[in-house]
């Protein structure tokens, strides 16, 4: 009987702890600290609820057909047959489950199925064998994983089933057996019209969280497109006057925990006060606000595509359809492009035939239309790799597209960039060279792989975040000229940190937005768009306006207040079309 006690435990630990894993940084791993709704809900509550999310609970429907399981004993062929099915069915709970622990983690979302099937298929190969792993080894390997464990699991249930308990056991066992199933019948009834996602349970059900990630999006964020683009098709008709070099910035993993996190606010605090200074000796002067990322911890190209498009995109089947979207749709980019402006992109991710083989260029290209695209292999950098993911750093690739499409070329020039040193699990960074040709010849050691990497991952995110901004000092200080405007942006929070920043900020999805300028004129418009002087964003306990799907319109306001010929204003469309 204990043994059979065991292995239920054990299996439902097992079910629960990937979601106990992803709420680990506040949560114990024992119930006990997580009683605390008797007062509020009463005492019976605290047989059905735990407020931690700790792994010891129990998973409905796995409970209720092993202890079935237990009670009906079958024999011969329906025992091999229903072994092997409570072990594929164990299995894919587990491997849901899984999936339900990641998303929590990496990116603070409930998982659905249309969004992230699509990433498995469009993204995952792009990104193993831009690391030199096949796809196809990758999912044997797994395949392989899930039949041992498949196995294992039919083998232990067929041996427990084939033990026969002391006839002074067998009572006290079928008992607790049927008490337990009226339980989860009395937790289902009480509960059932509770969240499913509603991790307090005792007894958590996953056949409504399997339900709910198979539905698709009520959301349809594109609808509508042509008539919702209209605004942006206007911007057209505007005049400026000697507009602006425009350097669109994205640092990879920079949001609201790089300024409120505990553990190096103060580090950071300190980096911020001292570029400050330094911006200002030069004759620049740095606006801060914050921005709601559309995603948290990843996926930055949907963070991006909703900047420059004006328009939410948060998954992606959306982003697959505004890339097909069946008209010329008015991006910023293309805008520019009609402006006169050349437009250049820079992706350092490193590729290789493979990784074309999946990634549809020719689509991207179409929809976007930059002038110059600049890729992995056409930088000639001959140093050493500073991260597997390409290695390129980020100076020397910023630094080669200016020296190539930008400096001594006539303008204007609008130039986007997302940095790459930012990206988990945050590897030493390069140094910062007053050269960036140097770097092809320095002698830092780099790191090789994840298991090399030695402080921890706040230190390393430390280090990565004060070199993404350093170098973006580095470059406004060395190559902006008087008609040149830097925005600098997060892409999301750091992958499964928001915890750090929670009640400290209105929205967990805030990252930092940054215009660097030299124009006297850029105070008073900003600071009336809820700008705050220096680097350091206004409290961020205020609701926070702007979005990043807002940032297109947000820019267009500003450039036209400055360099418009006309009395014509824009509208700022905080939270996109």
């Amino acid at each position: 009987m204990i043994r059979k006690l065991l292995f239920l435990i054990i299996t439902n630990f097992l079910l629960c702890f990937p979601v106990w894993y992803a709420f680990r940084h506040i949560a114990p791993i024992h119930p006990f600290g997580g009683i605390r709704n008797v007062e509020v809900e009463g005492w019976l509550s605290v047989i059905f609820l735990n407020h931690d999310y700790h792994p010891f609970r129990l998973i409905g429907e796995w409970t209720f057909l092993l202890s079935l399981y237990f009670l009906v004993r079958p024999r011969g062929m329906f025992e091999r047959v229903g072994s092997w099915a409570m072990g594929v069915l164990w299995l894919t709970m587990l491997v849901f489950q899984i999936w339900v622990g990641l998303m929590q983690d990496l990116y603070g979302c409930r998982p659905q199925w249309a969004n992230e099937w699509a990433l498995v298929r469009e993204v995952v190969p792009v990104f193993l064998a831009g690391m030199d792993l096949s796809f196809l080894g990758v999912i044997t390997a797994c395949l392989i994983f899930i039949l041992l464990v498949v196995w294992l699991c039919t083998r232990i249930l067929i041996r427990l089933n084939r033990i026969v308990l002391e006839p002074s056991f067998r009572a006290p066992w079928k008992t607790f057996l049927v008490l337990l199933i009226l339980y989860l019948g009395v937790s289902g009834w009480r509960y059932y019209k509770a969240d499913p996602y509603d991790f307090r349970l005792n007894v958590q059900w996953l056949v409504p969280r399997i339900a709910h990630s198979l539905r698709s999006s009520e959301i349809h964020h594109l609808n509508q497109l042509d008539y919702r683009s209209l605004p942006y098709e206007a911007y057209h008709t505007l005049e400026w006057t000697n507009p602006p070099n425009i350097y669109l910035l994205f640092l990879e993993s920079y949001g609201a925990v790089t300024h409120l996190s505990p553990f190096i606010r103060d580090t950071m605090a300190n980096l911020f006060s001292d570029m400050d200074a330094r911006l200002r000796q030069r004759g620049w002067d740095t606006y801060s606000a914050w921005s709601l990322a559309p995603i948290k911890g990843g996926r930055s190209w949907l963070s991006f595509t909703s900047a420059i498009t004006g328009v939410l995109v948060d998954n992606q089947p959306a982003y697959n359809e505004l890339l097909g979207v069946g008209f010329r749709y008015p991006h910023l980019v293309r805008l520019l492009n009609a402006k006169g402006y050349a437009t250049h992109r820079i992706n350092t991710m490193q590729t290789n035939a493979e990784t074309d083989r999946h990634i549809p260029y020719e689509r991207i290209r179409d929809f976007h239309e930059f002038t110059t695209w600049t890729l992995f292999p056409d930088i000639p950098y001959q140093g050493l790799a500073f991260q597997p993911f390409g290695g390129i750093p980020d100076q020397y690739a910023l630094e080669f597209v200016h020296e190539k499409y930008i400096q001594d070329k006539p303008g204007p020039h609008f130039l986007f960039f997302i940095t790459l040193a930012g990206h988990l699990p945050w590897y030493p960074p390069p140094p910062l060279l007053p050269d960036y040709k140097a770097l092809d010849t320095t002698t830092v050691t780099s790191t090789g792989d994840y298991w090399s990497l030695s402080a921890g991952d706040m230190d390393r995110y430390q280090d990565a975040m004060i070199y993404q901004l350093e170098m973006v000092e580095h470059f406004v200080t060395r190559k902006g000229g008087s008609n040149d405007l830097f925005i600098i942006i997060g892409d999301h929070q750091p992958p499964g940190m928001e915890w750090q920043i929670s009640g400290m900020v209105n929205d967990d999805h805030a990252v930092p937005v940054h215009f660097i300028c030299n124009d006297p004129n850029a105070e008073k418009i900003l600071h009336h768009l809820s700008f705050a002087t220096g680097w350091r964003p206004p409290d961020p306990e205020q609701a926070v306006r702007l979005r990043h799907e807002g940032l297109y319109s947000l820019l267009i306001h500003y450039i036209q207040a400055i360099y418009g010929t006309g009395h014509q204003e824009v509208p700022v469309w905080w939270e996109g079309r």
